[in-house]
């Protein structure tokens, strides 16, 4: 076990608990969503998230987790759902009806915050994107349960020796994004983080400040938003769905072997590649049930 292994803070929550908060991570790839979604459950190292997984639905395993996270005496199931990069360009159709299915299914009992991640450079495909998830797919009501997250930010701007200052600068980047599309003016409110590298004290420090930051926002925040559409399509894709959690479950156990180094690696890879033929399997039918709904009439998600 590695040093920052040993100092993390995750503790999974029992499958039969309902989570208290269910949180949904959007941005491009590359701006840090993996990343944070490791950091809010507690596990520092990336041993939980995928920080450098492949295609959507191809070597994910599950899209969440749900961790007990103390706060203010109490314990909370907080559910973190990293999703796909729905600003990256070359996304299939394929792999964005997949993620949709995903999104649909795992938040059907509502939603207590969305965070819009961005690394500062906000582009224009980040603008469309985050556009059609709050009017399209969610709703423009989800914009009071949304925090625009500014992560990789300077540390200059994150001294906590100068609190006024960063409430400047977060203010000042707000601004900047709202001209640059006044649409954004619907979220709520915006929170800039770093998250150095967890191989040292400073780093895990770093990622544990930004925890209990963001802990404090989701627990403290009262209310839940259900998409419309998303119970309607959680009912319609259930057998697909639950066909597709079983392999993503032997995914995700295998991934830990391999980590773990328990066990023949050569054989692992052979395990690996047959679980890739089943989920390819899972993924043609889940895609074929959502075109199916899609044909069928309007619907807010598709």
């Amino acid at each position: 076990m590695s040093a920052s292994a040993s100092k993390n803070d995750y503790r999974p929550c029992p499958e039969d608990r309902k989570p208290d908060r269910t949180v949904v991570i959007v941005g491009k790839s590359g701006n840090g969503k993996s990343t944070l979604a490791n950091v809010i459950i507690g596990a520092y190292d990336g041993s939980e998230f995928d920080e450098e997984s492949g295609p959507a639905g191809v070597t994910r395993g599950r899209p969440f987790r749900t961790a007990l996270i103390p706060y203010g005496g109490k314990e909370f199931a907080v559910k973190v759902i990293d999703t796909i990069g729905y600003a990256d360009t070359e996304l299939s159709e394929e792999t964005v009806l997949l993620a949709l299915a995903e999104l649909a299914y795992d938040c059907s009992e509502g939603i207590h915050q969305v965070f819009f991640v961005t690394n500062g450079r906000f582009t224009k495909e980040e603008q469309t994107t985050i556009d059609k998830m709050i009017n399209v797919i969610f709703q423009p009501e989800v914009g009071q349960f949304s925090t625009l997250l500014r992560t990789c930010t300077p540390i200059r701007d994150l001294s906590p020796a100068h609190p006024a200052t960063l409430a400047e600068t977060t203010a000042k980047y707000f601004d900047g994004v709202v001209k640059i599309d006044p649409r954004m003016k619907v979220i709520r409110n915006c929170v800039m983080v770093d998250n150095p590298d967890p191989g040292n004290d400073y780093g895990i420090e770093k990622r544990k400040e930004t925890r209990k930051m963001l802990v404090e926002l989701i627990v403290s925040h009262r209310g839940k938003y259900i998409p419309p559409s998303f119970p309607q399509v959680k009912a319609k894709i259930g057998t697909e769905m639950k066909a597709k959690r079983d392999v993503q479950d032997k995914i995700d156990s295998l991934k830990k072997a391999m980590r773990d180094g328990k066990g023949d690696q050569q054989m692992f890879q052979l395990q690996m590649m047959q679980l890739m033929q089943e989920i390819v399997k899972a993924n043609t039918a889940l895609v074929a049930k959502m075109a199916s709904i899609r044909r069928q009439g309007p619907c807010t998600i598709l």
